[in-house]
C-alpha cells in the first residue's frame, strides 16, 4: 500500500467514524433564552423536568412554606424513602448572590442533607467563593446550575464528558483517534499483504 493510499482509507473511515460518534457527542438543542421567559412556577416544573431527564425521580415541595426547598430529588428503588439532595429555583432578573447561597445552605442543613442544586438564570461573580466557604465551614455543598447547563445532563455521558474538555483536550483527542485510524490501516494493510505472499 502506498502513503496516498494510505492516507485516502485513513481519512475515509476517519470521517465515517466521526459521521456516526457525533450522534453520541452532540448535546441537545437548548434554548436558554426561554427560561427567563418563563413564570417561577413553570420554571420550576422545566427544571424538575430536565432533572429527571437526568436520572433522578423528582417530587415537588408544597408551592407556600416550602422550608427554602422547591424540589427533593430521589435515586434508586421507587419506595426509596431519603432524598439524596434538594433543589431550589431562583427565578430571579439579577444575578443570584451570596444571601441566597447561605439560605439554601441552611435549608439544606435542616433537612438533613449535605448536597443541593441552586438552579438560576445568572450568578454574582463572588457566588463561587461564597460556595467554596459554605462547604469549608458546615461541609454543606451548593452546587450552583444554570438552566443551560442543565440541558446539557440531557446527553449521553459521553456527549457530556466530551464537551466538559477544553479546547486543547478536545484537538488532543481527535489527534490521537486520526493516529490510531492511520496505524490500524496501515496494520491491516501489512496482514493482508503478507496473508497474501503466503498463500
Amino acid at each position: 500500500m502506498t502513503w496516498t493510499q494510505l492516507l485516502v482509507w485513513s481519512g475515509g473511515l476517519y470521517l465515517v467514524g466521526m459521521m456516526l460518534a457525533w450522534r453520541w457527542l452532540r448535546l441537545p438543542a437548548c434554548k436558554c433564552r426561554d427560561f427567563r421567559e418563563m413564570t417561577p412556577r413553570a420554571f420550576e416544573r422545566e427544571v424538575a423536568s430536565l432533572f429527571r431527564q437526568a436520572g433522578y425521580r423528582v417530587r415537588f415541595t408544597p408551592a407556600t412554606r416550602d422550608g427554602g426547598v422547591d424540589l427533593y430529588l430521589y435515586r434508586g428503588a421507587r419506595d426509596a424513602a431519603a432524598p439524596v439532595a434538594a433543589v431550589e429555583c431562583k427565578h430571579w432578573k439579577r444575578p443570584v448572590g451570596s444571601g441566597a447561597i447561605r439560605s439554601f445552605a441552611s435549608a439544606l442543613q435542616l433537612a438533613g442533607l449535605s448536597e443541593g442544586y441552586l438552579v438560576a438564570p445568572e450568578f454574582s461573580r463572588n457566588a463561587a467563593d461564597t460556595v467554596a466557604r459554605m462547604e469549608a465551614q458546615s461541609g454543606v455543598r451548593v452546587i450552583l446550575v444554570t438552566p443551560c447547563e442543565l440541558c446539557a445532563w440531557r446527553g449521553s455521558g459521553l456527549a457530556r464528558w466530551w464537551h466538559g474538555l477544553p479546547g486543547r483536550a478536545r484537538a488532543k483527542v481527535l489527534i490521537a483517534a486520526w493516529v490510531l485510524v492511520v496505524l490500524a490501516v496501515w496494520g491491516a494493510a501489512a496482514w493482508l499483504t503478507s496473508a497474501g505472499g503466503m498463500s
